[in-house]
Parts: structure tokens; sequence; C-alpha cells
């Protein structure tokens, strides 16, 4: 029996930094999976210029990543485009794997991701384990983060998975549609930005999954780790924990067909509250 193909699709924006630790976690993790399977690599560049692409072309070519078939291709601004774009034109028709441009990868993540879904039939999306890289000298930012992370499994069960790296049994973002509820306040609704539809790809994609297939289609891969930097100041560590309320609530707006799963629509915070309370 011939393996399920995989496309690797990588969403790359300039924001000024180093890509040459993930291009070499990226080589390594290709070089894991089976020889026989038949793998593309489309590298999205969205929302940058000319110049930005050949800089990341020459990257690729130093970390011997040109060995593998490697395309480049652009989008307009933002990750959500990316993927999209990335899903319509991949060449192979078979899993689709989305890995973050400022991560690192062990070199098992994608041999294991793609292990998991074509031994697992009731698994739609495996992701790797993230894995926060501490400086030697820590601030207090970084000590709370390190406490979170040690004590997620007894503190709380994430109810969507990690975007950093992941592998889709199929592309299914595009159905549904979204489908605001009626009762949502005009004023509401652009501040929220309704009309652009899902923002937050990893909390969109949980949604849409949980909703078509149950919980048990997410599976979190342990030993499959994906390195990446924390938030280093209190500002980064709010914005965080905010886009992550602000998309769970605009989701509950976005597909009110999907009610309250698990407990998806539980989260929120002192800001999200201020914001739905204020007068309109």
């Amino acid at each position: 029996m011939n393996p399920i193909p995989l496309t690797v699709g990588v969403p790359c924006r300039d924001e000024g930094q180093d890509f040459s630790l993930f291009a070499g976690g990226l080589r390594d993790a290709l070089k894991s999976l089976p020889p026989e399977l038949p793998v593309e690599v489309l590298i999205c560049v969205n929302g940058s210029g000319e110049h930005f692409t050949k800089n990341l072309t020459s990257v690729v070519e130093s970390a011997g990543l040109s060995d593998f078939e490697i395309r480049f291709i652009t989008s307009t601004e933002g990750k959500m485009s990316a993927l999209k774009t990335i899903a319509e034109k991949r060449m192979l028709r078979g899993f689709l794997a989305f890995v973050d441009s400022d991560v690192v990868l062990e070199a098992n993540v994608l041999r294991r991701l793609w292990e998991v879904l074509e031994s697992d039939s009731k698994c739609m999306i495996s992701y790797g384990q993230p894995v926060p890289v501490f400086p030697r000298q820590p601030n207090l930012i970084h000590r709370l983060s390190r406490v979170h992370y040690a004590m997620r499994e007894r503190a709380y069960q994430r109810p969507y998975f990690h975007g950093r790296a992941f592998m889709l049994r199929e592309w299914f973002f595009d159905d549904p549609e979204p489908t605001p509820a009626n009762a949502v306040k005009p004023a509401l609704a652009k501040r929220l930005k309704l009309h652009r539809g899902p923002l937050v790809d990893d909390i969109a994609m949980s949604l849409m999954a949980v909703a078509r297939w149950g919980a048990v289609s997410i599976r979190e891969v342990r030993e499959a780790n994906v390195y990446f930097d924390p938030p280093d100041d209190l500002r980064g560590l709010y914005a965080g924990a905010l886009r992550v309320a602000l998309e769970l609530q605009r989701l509950n707006f976005l597909y009110p067909q999907h009610g309250q799963l698990h407990v998806i629509g539980r989260i929120k915070t002192s800001h999200w509250w201020a914001l739905q309370n204020q007068p309109l």
C-alpha cells in the first residue's frame, strides 16, 4: 500500500527574524520522513516584498532544503490568507501540515504527526507539543510562563490545538462559511471585525473540528517537540491571552450553530467584559 503523501506549508512574513534555525530544523524533520513518502514544501510569503523572498531563498539553499521539493508562493498579508493559498496551490492530495516560521522543530515532528494520522482514523488533527525556550537569566514573566507550562496538565485541559506545527487529515477550513448571529449589534460586529471571518487559525479550526468530528479528532503528540520563544514582557503575555479570548468570542458570533462546545466558550477576560458591556 502506497503511503499517504504530505504537503508541508510554511507561512512567512518579514518581521526581522532569523530563519536559519527554523530552516535547519525543517531540513532535519523532512529527512526523518519515510524515504518512499511523496513530500512537497510550499513556503508562502505573505505581505512581504521581493527582496525578502530572495533572502529567504538564500537561507533555504544554505540550509540544504534545496534537496527537497520546495516551491515559493505568495499571498495577501496574514497567516490565514497564507494557509488558504497553500491549501489551494498544493500539488499533492494527502495530509497537509503547517509550520510556523519562528519555531524550531525536533527532527521527529513531521514523522510522528504523519504516523498518528496514518494509524488513527479518528484523528483529524495532530499537533506538536510546544516547548518554550527560556533565556539563561529569566525575568519575572519568564518565570511565570515556566510555572504555567510546568503545571498545565494539572491546571486545565486546553480546548484547542496549538497552531505552531500541526497536520490535517484533510483541508476543511472553508466549510462551513460564517453565519453571524442576527442578534449581534452592528457597532459590536464592526468593533470585533466579524466581516473578516475567523482570524486565528488554530482556534477556528478547533471549533470546526469538534463540531464535525468531536473532541477525539484533535490529538497532541507529546513526543513531537516544537520549540519557541515565549513572551518577554507583560504586554506580550497579555496580548496573547487577549487574542485567544477575543477570537473565541468572535467565533461564538460567527458560528452560532456550533453552540457552546466543551469549554471553548467559557474563556473570558476583563477586557472582553468591558468591551461587551460598553454602551453601543
